[in-house]
């Protein structure tokens, strides 16, 4: 089963789990985005979405967090059957919530295009392991947000329809780098113009594009092969 936590300055998310969870979502969103070229337009999205899955990889071979928690049985329950272990061994990382949120928000356009190729999308299991995932991000939002400013996110994420074809996902890492100049509070105070600078793409964002395609002319080559700036994550205050 996977985790997912607020980190202590809302800079992001800490996602917890053992190995076969994150074996298991890491193939449901392998499925869920489709084969290369399948979905032209989507394919930038695609590739970010695959960078979130390389994240689960990492940990999968130790390279990110090794946390280990009681596994809550009760004393009784671990004499009678000679349990010597106390603790579950679980991996993990964090993520911004720029990237936490563009994920989970691009998941919303492949389900979409996923449940067009299956005959009981409803009972899917690929679609619900995704769901879960998302739901697990929205409950951190409830968790450090007002209820008001929590529903107003909800219905704009939902409401808006966001379609992320064709995106400029340098954006992201621009948000990114935006977010954790912030202290805290700002952080939790500017959750909702994140969202909507996500969900739409705004005069901020036409902006960007801009930048990026007029650089990929210079250079002759795609707008995905331009590489921006990365937050170091070691420095992060998260």
């Amino acid at each position: 089963m996977i985790q997912i936590q607020n980190t202590s300055h809302f800079a992001g998310i800490r996602i917890i789990g053992d190995v076969h969870s994150f074996r298991t979502l890491e193939e449901a969103i392998h499925k869920i985005v489709g084969e290369e070229g399948e979905y032209p337009i989507y394919e930038s999205a695609r590739l970010r979405a695959l960078d979130f899955t390389k994240e689960f990889q990492s940990s999968c071979t130790g390279d990110r967090e090794i946390v280990c928690i009681h596994h809550g049985l009760a004393s009784e329950v671990v004499r009678s059957n000679q349990i010597a272990q106390q603790e579950n061994v679980y991996i993990g990382f964090q993520s911004l919530w720029p990237e936490a949120l563009f994920f989970t928000m691009v998941m919303n356009d492949f389900i979409k295009l996923y449940e067009k190729k299956v005959k009981h999308p409803a009972i899917d299991i690929v679609v619900s392991t995704i769901r879960q995932f998302q739901s697990g991000v929205y409950l951190c939002m409830e968790e450090m947000l007002s209820k008001q400013t929590y529903m107003r996110i909800i219905n704009m994420i939902h409401r808006n329809n966001a379609r992320f074809n064709q995106y400029i996902t340098q954006y992201v890492d621009y948000l990114n780098t935006l977010y954790v100049e912030l202290d805290k509070e700002k952080r939790k105070l500017n959750m909702i113009l994140l969202v909507k600078r996500l969900s739409v793409k705004g005069r901020d964002y036409q902006e960007y594009k801009f930048k990026i395609m007029e650089e990929a002319r210079e250079q002759n080559c795609s707008h995905d092969e331009i590489e921006v700036g990365k937050q170091t994550l070691s420095k992060i205050i998260w």
